[in-house]
């Protein structure tokens, strides 16, 4: 059954809400999340940039990880999840440009980068 734009509207009302972290991920998810011991999932805050028709959420905190102490391989999916560690995954895309994580290198997306829709 179609959602309406209304329905659509409010589904990534609840979605987005409270706390939500990004995860790195070298496989579709939620499998191939970064496994490296200093990997941990960012903390994100989404805003509303539009909507209904459609319904855009961007990032509105900059999602920076910690310099890669470890080869991480290459990121070609993020994740939504519902907790830090574990819980749920509630979203998921492919990255722009995949890339090549390696030691003492850097993962950031700046603000509004990181865009969800209803398209």
């Amino acid at each position: 059954m179609p959602l309406a734009v209304t329905g659509e509207d409010a589904v990534l009302d609840a979605l987005l809400s409270g706390s939500r972290f990004v995860s790195l991920h070298g496989a579709l998810p939620p499998g191939g999340e970064v496994s490296a011991g200093d990997y941990l999932r960012k903390p994100v805050t989404f805003v509303k940039t539009s909507g209904p028709d459609p319904t855009v959420y961007k990032n509105s905190n900059s999602i920076e990880y910690l310099p890669a102490v470890n080869n991480w391989g290459t990121i070609n999916y993020f994740g939504i999840w519902s907790s830090l560690t574990g819980g749920d995954l509630l979203a998921y895309n492919n990255v722009n440009t995949p890339q090549e994580v390696g030691i003492d290198d850097i993962v950031l997306w700046g603000p509004h980068s990181l865009v969800v829709d209803t398209n």
